[in-house]
Formats: C-alpha cells, sequence, structure tokens
C-alpha cells in the first residue's frame, strides 16, 4: 500500500500485534500509548521495539516464545490468558 495509507492505518490504531520483524518498523506513526503486542525470541537481539517502544512512550506487551529455535516451529502457542488479561485490564 501507498505510504500515506499505512501512516494513516497506524496512526489510527489503538493496538498493533506482531511477529518481531521489520513489518513492526510500522509503529513509528502511531500516536503515544498506543499498545505494541510484539511475539519474539528471548534473545537480546529480539528487543528492539522493546527499546522503541520505550522511547516513543508506547505501552509495550512481550509475548516469548519460549522453546529454543522456537521460531522455527509451525504453531506457537502465547499465553492467552495471561496477555489477554492484561490487554483486558487496560
Amino acid at each position: 500500500p501507498p505510504l500515506l495509507d499505512v501512516q494513516r492505518t497506524f496512526y489510527t490504531a489503538a493496538a498493533v500485534a506482531g511477529i518481531h520483524g521489520a513489518g513492526l518498523g510500522n509503529v513509528l506513526f502511531c500516536r503515544p500509548g498506543t499498545h505494541v503486542i510484539e511475539v519474539a525470541c528471548q534473545q537480546p537481539h529480539c528487543h528492539y521495539f522493546a527499546h522503541a517502544s520505550m522511547a516513543l512512550d508506547f505501552q509495550y506487551w512481550f509475548v516469548p516464545l519460549t522453546p529454543r529455535h522456537a521460531h522455527l516451529l509451525r504453531f506457537v502457542e502465547p499465553p492467552e490468558e495471561e496477555l489477554l488479561g492484561e490487554v483486558a485490564c487496560q
């Protein structure tokens, strides 16, 4: 999509959820206070969006992939009760 459409979409989002990767870079267009939910591995290189979220005043949520090499799994089971309970309370 055109960049202006992407900017408008992310600017109006209350929350953005995604797998760790370049696609989450569009959170740069979000407003302060936006919830950013990232599913990622626990290695240090997977924390870039946490740092960006703090700098941009987002509400950051980290959903860890617990098994080693979880990025190679076909299906991932995030801790739904914990995640959904926390988001619902906000």
